[in-house]
């Protein structure tokens, strides 16, 4: 079923992230508040026929990414807001999924109750443990707060693309940052030391998710469209990562915390099938400004890792056992704070929790509509399991890790968020 132009693109700014109101304004939710979807100072809106005919668009941004100047060698400025929201989303997706598998795979006394398509993760990650996942939660604070949108995947467009020895006028590259430089003979990734069991855990998990991703060019993507390619290869590229997370989700169901806000929509996939059937709907709206693409070549170059450097990083602050307050209470801290402290972690009797690392990077904080509302808890939690209503004993916070202390970390309110569709504070 071909759906309508602006049902097309409801579909897909919901499988970014962002929701439409019905006077055609795009919004960000940011945990339970709406912020507007900015692009240069500008609010995002759909092509209704009441946006069309307002006469100040010195304030707007049409959304109508499906007319592209093909001559134009860039990607405009609406395609590279939203493959950034399609990369946040990702990120943070195989963050909460990775956490909640290897938690799984440490819990011995768990595996049990797994089906046996799911005890087939078992076989593919393998030597597991409790340092295994506090590592990877390490690993992904660290490199969230360098590249929010870019830490386990990053998707690219370049114009002329070979993939797999084929030449497309547009192609979305993929590429698995923490992967390579796992792959690395190094001894540390973004500042955390690794054991060589962790480095082959964490690989593995990578293939679990995305099936073939060490091999090159696997989830790269072209196309040869005459109508929008930049937005067709982008979006094929997307469809094959995400129909991978949909079948994690699918498999795993409850087992993953919000499992279900997770999942990516896939409405607006039989329109691409032929996206020549959406010519008259398509010109039916003329150019909008934003939407032509540049006029030089345009390119984000693929990130191999996110290493930690001296230039551009600076390290969490120690955690220090008198950094944590018991539940109820009201918080204290003993040290002073000073005016370069940044925002703390913030850890409960399951683990660190997706709320506090949303506040280290501004990208992350600004689409926090791409996660669900309660973000996923990375330690097993009780209840989370079917027919089992315990909580591991591994789980239990020892004083040498002070990320799992059940009384929690106290973090300093952030009083405004930034969001990276625009310069507005909401």
């Amino acid at each position: 079923m071909v759906l309508k132009l602006n049902e097309i693109y409801t579909s897909l700014l919901g499988c970014a992230g962002m929701s439409v109101d019905n006077e055609g304004f795009v919004s960000v939710k940011m945990q339970k508040k709406s912020s507007p979807a900015m692009i240069d100072g500008k609010r995002l809106v759909l092509p209704t026929q009441e946006q069309l005919m307002s006469p100040d668009h010195s304030n707007r941004t049409v959304f109508h990414p499906l007319m592209e100047n093909i001559m134009r060698g860039g990607e405009s400025e609406v395609i590279t807001k939203l493959r950034q929201a399609f990369n946040i989303r990702l990120n943070y997706t195989f963050a909460a999924i990775g956490q909640s598998l290897l938690t799984l795979c440490a819990s011995v006394a768990d595996h049990k109750t797994l089906s046996p398509y799911q005890s087939e993760m078992l076989s593919m990650i393998k030597d597991v443990d409790e340092k295994t996942v506090i590592t990877f939660s390490q690993m992904m604070i660290n490199a969230s707060r360098e590249s929010a949108d870019k830490s386990f995947v990053n998707i690219y467009l370049r114009r002329k693309a070979t993939i797999n020895g084929k030449i497309f006028a547009r192609g979305g590259i993929v590429t698995f940052p923490m992967l390579e430089e796992l792959q690395k003979n190094q001894e540390k990734y973004s500042g955390v030391k690794l054991r060589i069991k962790d480095k082959t855990a964490l690989i593995q998990l990578h293939e679990y998710i995305f099936p073939g991703c060490s091999e090159p060019e696997t989830y790269n993507k072209g196309s040869n469209s005459d109508i929008a390619p930049f937005l067709d290869s982008l979006m094929l590229t997307v469809k094959h990562l995400s129909s991978k997370i949909n079948d994690i989700l699918e498999l795993f169901g409850p087992i993953i915390d919000s499992h279900d806000q997770f999942v990516f929509n896939s409405d607006w996939v039989s329109s691409f099938d032929n996206l020549s059937d959406l010519i008259p709907q398509i010109r039916s709206v003329p150019m909008q400004s934003g939407n032509e693409g540049r006029t030089h070549k345009v390119e984000t170059a693929p990130v191999a890792h996110v290493q930690t450097t001296a230039l551009n990083y600076q390290p969490p602050p120690p955690v220090s056992q008198h950094m944590y307050h018991n539940q109820g209470n009201q918080p204290h801290m003993h040290q002073q704070p000073t005016q370069m402290e940044q925002p703390a972690i913030v850890a409960n009797e399951h683990g660190i929790t997706f709320e506090s690392m949303m506040r280290m990077n501004p990208n992350i904080q600004a689409n926090a509509a791409m996660m669900p509302n309660r973000f996923a808890q990375p330690m097993m939690n009780q209840g989370m399991m079917p027919q089992q209503q315990r909580q591991p004993g591994w789980s239990v916070p020892q004083q040498n890790q002070p990320m799992m202390n059940s009384g929690g970390m106290m973090m300093p309110q952030m009083q405004q968020s930034y969001n990276p569709w625009g310069n507005t504070l909401v």
